[in-house]
């Protein structure tokens, strides 16, 4: 009932950890296919003049908006859905950061869907 598509661009050489960086995009696509129970997933990445971004988008459950601060935050889940600790989103975040880039996520609520983008430094 989901499909997942990718628009990746030319990224150029790009120094990184990449198995850090597979985790990080692994947990954002697989935190999409948990919560979304049918639609369509986008995984993006293209390369700035600066650096280089990846977002994940889904048409899932959505985040409200007064969670959207805490999402990060070790052990925290908005809802507890499977096997899921909480600390996925927070180990993302701190290997984004280690590698000198930004983490966000972007929902305009509940049942709206949720977009998580990253960057990396060139």
């Amino acid at each position: 009932k989901i499909e997942i598509f990718s628009e990746v661009g030319e990224l150029g050489e790009v120094s990184f950890d990449r198995i850090k960086m597979e985790q990080v995009v692994s947990n954002l696509i697989s935190n999409a296919i948990k919560y979304s129970e049918k639609g369509s997933i986008w995984v993006q990445g293209e390369r700035g003049s600066k650096e280089v971004s990846v977002s994940v988008q889904d048409e899932g459950k959505g985040i409200p908006p007064q969670f959207q601060e805490k999402i990060f935050d070790r052990f925290f889940q908005v809802e507890k859905k499977g096997k899921g600790s909480g600390i996925g989103l927070a180990i993302a975040k701190a290997w984004v950061e280690v590698h000198g880039g930004k983490i966000w996520v972007e929902s305009d609520g509940e049942g709206r869907g949720a977009k998580f983008s990253f960057t990396l430094p060139i």
